[in-house]
């Protein structure tokens, strides 16, 4: 890892490190593009995402 990168991750959580390297509007965009929120679910995929992301 880069020493910049290093400093940025330093203090948090693995779960906050994790999801620091996941662009949100990348993952919205890919989302849109997919069309996976195009029917009624109790949780979006971001929700999703990061449930899925929180159970390891």
């Amino acid at each position: 890892m880069l020493k910049d990168t290093e400093i940025k991750l330093v203090g948090q959580t693995i779960l906050g490190q994790m999801l620091n390297l996941v662009d949100k509007i990348k993952f919205s965009a890919l989302v849109q593009k997919k069309d996976n929120d195009r029917y009624y679910q109790a949780f979006k995929s971001w929700v999703r995402f990061l449930l899925c992301c929180s159970e390891y």
